[in-house]
């Protein structure tokens, strides 16, 4: 492909990414605060989720847009995406468990009030995830790159996890059980715990984090 028609397809791609990027915080930033009002972890540790999804976003925006310049990246800025990475998982490892432990020893009422801002935030952030996915597909076919991947795949598993997150809430009005915020906590530190394994299984890692 000339350069002439891969640069726009690039620029075209950074838009999406920093879109993505930005429902990601405001998403966040609206499930911390209506976690907080009702004592919901599930949207809490969905929150402090996306905030560490905001990290590898801006590290693609980041390339993608390099690449409409031509800035080759740089190794410093993959170890420090790496770094963030493995501490914003840990982080959020370390919460979802300290909250699943306090559920178990100290349960809380199972008529828990339901967050309808809550709710509507994982809503609003599955549809725009969904119609980011759907802007990606055509620019996938034509730019095969390996940014553009990773794009699509933090999108996707964005998606995922807004979906279950949904499910686990709306569970809330028919099925309103104390556990069922322990057994989403319990999920959220087994896929902190994958990212940070999968962080460290790429080339390098293990001397860059040493």
């Amino acid at each position: 492909m000339e350069s002439y028609e891969w640069r726009p397809l690039v620029r075209r791609a950074a838009a999406i990414e920093l879109a993505a990027l930005a429902t990601l915080g405001v998403v966040a930033a609206v499930a911390f605060w209506s976690g907080t009002l009702v004592s919901c972890t599930t949207l809490t540790c969905y929150g402090a989720y996306l905030t560490t999804r905001m990290i590898p976003s801006a590290a693609l925006f980041k390339r993608l847009r390099g690449d409409a310049l031509g800035i080759a990246a740089r190794p410093r800025d993959e170890r420090i995406e790496r770094f963030l990475t493995i501490a914003g998982s840990g982080l959020l490892a370390f919460y979802a468990v300290a909250n699943a432990a306090l559920d178990l020893f100290e349960p809380r009422l199972d008529d828990d009030p339901l967050s309808l801002p809550g709710i509507a935030a994982a809503l609003c952030a599955f549809a725009l995830v969904a119609l980011i996915l759907a802007s990606q597909r055509p620019l996938g076919t034509r730019l095969a790159t390996p940014a553009m991947r990773a794009s699509r795949t933090s999108a996707s598993s964005s998606a995922a996890v807004t979906a279950v997150v949904v499910v686990a809430l709306l569970l809330h009005v028919f099925i309103p059980e104390w556990w069922i915020d322990t057994t989403v906590d319990l999920g959220f530190a087994a896929l902190a715990g994958a990212t940070i394994h999968a962080a460290l299984a790429q080339p390098g890692a293990a001397r860059q984090v040493s």
